[in-house]
């Protein structure tokens, strides 16, 4: 495995440590904690699906760009 996988797989095993500690410990009840993690992840994904658009728009005018005439 190289430095570059090990980093983002110690990062991502970072993110999921830390978010199951920080739901285990937090003060609100299960049903308040479920209806906030599901609002978030529907807004991140919002958030993803609007930047894969535009990267894929900005993908598509570079290959026409690129085109000879």
């Amino acid at each position: 495995m190289d430095r570059q996988n090990k980093l983002l797989y110690g990062l991502g095993t970072g993110v999921i440590v830390g978010t199951a500690i920080g739901l285990l410990l937090a003060p609100k009840t299960g049903k308040e904690t479920r209806k906030i993690v599901a609002e978030r992840a529907g807004s991140i994904r919002g958030r993803a699906a609007g930047t894969l658009r535009q990267a894929i728009q900005r993908r598509k005018s570079q290959r026409l760009e690129a085109l000879p005439d």
